[in-house]
């Protein structure tokens, strides 16, 4: 799974791993681009200055030199940026002010201005990242004038307190931005409530997992649902319902293990991503954990898990969703607290055949022991929910409960006729 890790589901400490930001960052790219060509674009409007008029520096050769490295280094961020290379294309800063400025004046001039605006772009283009030792650095770079001179004049010293202030405003405002953007973006990606991937970014997660999952290495996706959640708000309010929906969330965070993601897909409805091929285990003990939530006195809170694996039930996210909601609509159906309930795949043949859950095997089972044979025939009531349940496209429907009445009618014996028809 590619995932970034980042701070712990919502307030309380969990197992399960965090996903925290999963915005594509397009705006704050085009931004940071914007200003990595606008520094080049300043360093070359310099050295077309120097090199128009020579004046204009104390040491035109260099002043071009230093311009020429902004530009390099400008373009070196562009196409072959590093973390590696960052604090060296931060120092590109001092050297060319000691360039472009020179060591021996105080001289203030157009190319001054411009070597200052490219410094500050640069700030930008790093988003507010400046290392101490080119805060330094810089100091250190502007100051030398100063020493080789023995004597600070006015306009030099504007130029020192436009250069500070500005680039300490650039520092502080960049950085402010990001820490807002990053908020603005785990807001949008997960829910306020429990603090878990919402929908839309657990869907993003899940199709980029399902994508990763292979025969050898598969995916589980376990689908749950809270029993009896919706009289908790009618009978003690919403605000009890809210602290146990955060209370159940933390729970189940807990059971997971590492590299497990958990959303909330809706209401009552949550689902997590295990990505090993033994998902029971950690069914159990999100079950287990659900009995131990106590919030407004309520002290049996349970549920029913649905399970679907890629890539056995599907490659995508939608497959699995849909596999693992019917399981999980099985497992309810079951009228058994606490039910788990597995959509198998059979691998043969080169093939994949769905087959129901054994769940509703149990239950047909179950029936056809209870018939009684010598009333002539009987009728044995399938679900047409289950009948009807969606199949995802292009991939191969779940079969017909049929096989399982004949499973059912076979094991029956004595005389007498089984008539097993599905109820419409």
């Amino acid at each position: 799974m590619q995932a970034s890790a980042g701070a712990r589901f919502g307030r309380p400490r969990t197992r399960v791993r965090q996903v925290r930001s999963l915005g594509s960052g397009e705006r704050v790219l085009g931004v940071r681009g914007l200003a990595i060509r606008t520094k080049a674009a300043l360093a070359a409007a310099g050295l077309g200055f120097v090199l128009a008029d020579g004046a204009l520096a104390a040491h035109p050769t260099l002043a071009a030199a230093g311009f020429a490295l902004i530009a390099s280094s400008a373009l070196l961020q562009l196409f072959a940026a590093r973390l590696s290379w960052s604090l060296a294309e931060e120092l590109v800063g001092p050297v060319a002010c000691l360039l472009v400025i020179g060591v021996s004046s105080e001289r203030v001039t157009a190319v001054s201005i411009i070597w200052l605006a490219a410094v500050a772009t640069g700030v930008i283009a790093r988003q507010g990242r400046v290392h101490l030792v080119t805060r330094l650095a810089l100091v250190a770079a502007l100051l030398v004038p100063v020493a080789s001179t023995g004597s600070l004049t006015s306009s030099y010293a504007a130029l020192l307190v436009a250069a500070l202030a500005l680039l300490a405003t650039c520092v502080r405002v960049m950085r402010d931005l990001d820490g807002l953007l990053a908020r603005a973006r785990y807001d949008a990606d997960h829910d306020d409530l429990t603090g878990v991937l919402s929908r839309g970014a657990f869907r993003q997660v899940l199709e980029r997992a399902a994508s990763q999952a292979e025969e050898g290495a598969p995916m589980s996706l376990l689908l749950i649902d809270l029993d009896g959640f919706g009289s908790v708000n009618k009978v003690l309010g919403h605000a009890c319902g809210d602290a146990l929906l955060a209370a159940a969330a933390n729970r189940m965070s807990q059971a997971g293990t590492e590299g497990c993601v958990l959303g909330r897909l809706g209401g009552d409805e949550f689902a997590l991503i295990v990505p090993d091929a033994a998902p029971m285990s950690v069914a159990q003990r999100v079950l287990a954990n659900l009995r131990t939530c106590d919030e407004c006195g309520q002290r049996a809170l349970s549920g029913c898990i649905g399970i679907a694996q890629a890539p056995f039930d599907g490659g995508d996210a939608d497959a699995l969703l849909v596999a693992a909601d019917f399981a999980m609509r099985e497992a309810k159906r079951s009228h058994s607290h606490g039910e788990i309930v597995l959509y198998a795949a059979d691998r043969g043949g080169g093939s994949l055949e769905r087959r129901p859950p054994p769940a509703l095997s149990r239950r047909i089972d179950a029936a056809a022991a209870s018939c009684r044979l010598d009333d002539g025939a009987r009728r044995l009531a399938v679900s047409s929910r289950l009948l009807d349940a969606p199949a995802c496209a292009g991939r191969p429907e779940a079969p017909h409960p049929s096989r399982l009445l004949d499973r059912a009618a076979a094991s029956a014996s004595g005389a007498g006729q089984l008539d097993c028809r599905a109820s419409s």
